[in-house]
């Protein structure tokens, strides 16, 4: 037996990267996971910039940066012609890109973060049987040596589809299995295949889309609808070449290095948290990989529920602070399910009227800046705002533009021109320039650990009453 703060359950990017969060905080943990070790194939691929903006503030940028590719936009195809491009130079971050680095890479990386905090996985380790009262939870293991028990504080379910977590705890979600086949590879390719953008090719029997990795590129192909190869249920190198050559014979497939078959599952719980039990990432939503958004969405899942964590196990803030957790990420997750979703609906359209539409809108209409913005933010996930929040006020921050201040992401943060703030917020970094566009009146601006703007205040009161409502002592 043995106690802790915190019990991860689970040892993918979502829950490797909430112990690396959970260490910078100085929070006990422990990861466990059934499998015997790290995964060796890479389902998800691209980092995209919000959680670029995490790792920067987590130490580890630059080497993230090394491992993997700069990918500086979408490219969309139909009939071998160019619709349109998505470039992200118009993304709201310093970080203009999405970082194309396979999840055992992730995986890795997050690995070696853990390691130099003194931490590692406990694998072959099988979450069986979990309780919990108002103090702590219990949970049993099944292990190569026998069973452990653990108790903990707090325990995250970070264990991915088939959540033993959610599934021992009584969490509901509601799932909706979409009626779409892929096949995937990580191949060799030559030919036109740019390396600097992902690419989707609009076919008559199925959707292609590449995207381009260090060493290889990830090819994905939708067979749902293609009389030749909808029942195929593996995905055998020759046939995928033969698929290929078909419907993008500007490109060949060499020498493959791995492969699968996939369908989607549309998946949301209907709460984030039971008491002393949180879910986080495909635990507690899945959907559609359009987008790139299900592994990002989860990683950030974790930054946001660690400083929160973090304040109510330091008896900084009381528990009823938590609550905002599943109220701010699982409105993102509904977000990213529908969004995905939709994309992927109009990608693999089959009605011929809909795809003549949906090419003239990518041709005409997603030329605008303003319809281009909106896109490449919403999938860089760079325009949330929690605005069903207690903790933003939300038509403040809206009316001032300032969604996040990435480079404050350390702990409470003020922004003033006051030159006694350091004496009204003692344990707060104060940082004493506030930019003239904040503009009406405000003295202040308090930027949340996570980077979030929180309030624009006239007087310092305002943010002590905001604390005060949100269960925050200061």
């Amino acid at each position: 037996m043995r106690d802790i703060d915190v019990l991860i359950i689970g040892a993918g990017p979502v829950g490797l990267h909430m112990g690396v969060c959970l260490a910078k905080l100085g929070i006990s943990f422990a990861i466990y996971d059934k499998k015997s070790g790290p995964t060796t194939s890479s389902n998800a691929v691209g980092v995209n910039p919000r959680t670029l903006e995490i790792w920067q503030s987590l130490g580890f940028i630059d080497e993230a940066l090394k491992r993997g590719i700069k990918v500086y936009g979408t490219a969309l195809h139909s009939d071998g012609k160019i619709l349109n491009r998505v470039k992200f130079d118009v993304l709201k971050s310093d970080f203009k890109f999405m970082l194309s680095l396979p999840q055992a890479h992730t995986e890795q990386l997050l690995l070696e973060q853990l390691q130099k905090s003194g931490h590692n996985v406990n694998w072959n380790s099988e979450l069986t049987e979990l309780s919990q009262d108002e103090n702590e939870v219990n949970a049993n293991f099944t292990t190569t040596s026998g069973t452990t028990n653990i108790k903990a504080k707090w325990i995250i379910g970070c264990d991915g589809y088939r959540s033993a977590v959610r599934d021992l705890s009584g969490m509901s979600r509601v799932c909706h299995d979409l009626s779409l086949h892929f096949l995937m590879v990580d191949a060799e390719v030559k030919g036109a295949v740019p390396m600097d953008t992902v690419n989707l090719i609009f076919h008559k029997n199925g959707l292609i889309f590449t995207i381009p990795m260090l060493n290889n590129v990830r090819v994905v192909a939708e067979i749902s609808s293609d009389e030749k190869y909808k029942t195929l249920k593996t995905c055998e190198p020759e046939t995928f070449r033969d698929i290929i050559k078909e419907r993008y014979p500007d490109i060949t497939i060499g020498r493959i290095d791995w492969s699968s078959a996939f369908y989607i599952h549309e998946c949301l719980a209907a709460n984030y948290r039971d008491r002393r039990v949180f879910l986080a990432g495909d635990a507690a939503h899945t959907h559609s990989p359009m987008g790139g958004q299900g592994m990002n969405t989860g990683l950030q899942d974790t930054w946001n529920l660690a400083w929160k964590l973090a304040m109510v196990i330091k008896n900084e803030a009381h528990e009823k602070l938590l609550d905002s957790y599943s109220l701010e990420r699982r409105a993102v997750g509904h977000d990213v399910l529908e969004r995905s979703g939709e994309l992927t609906t109009a990608a693999t359209a089959d009605n011929f009227i809909f795809k003549h539409i949906r090419n003239l809108a990518i041709k005409h209409i997603m030329g605008l800046d303003f319809v281009r913005s909106k896109m490449a933010n919403g999938i860089a996930q760079t325009d949330i705002c929690y605005a069903n929040s207690p903790l933003v006020d939300h038509k403040q921050v809206i009316k001032h533009k300032k969604l996040k201040c990435p480079e404050y992401q350390n702990g409470w943060t003020v922004l003033t021109n006051v030159e006694c703030a350091n004496d009204i917020f003692p344990k707060f970094t104060i940082v004493k320039s506030i930019d003239e566009k904040f503009g009406h009146k405000a003295k202040f601006c308090l930027i949340r650990p996570d980077g979030y703007t929180a309030i624009y205040a006239k007087e310092a009161f305002e943010i002590q009453q905001y604390f005060l409502k949100n269960h925050i002592l200061t």
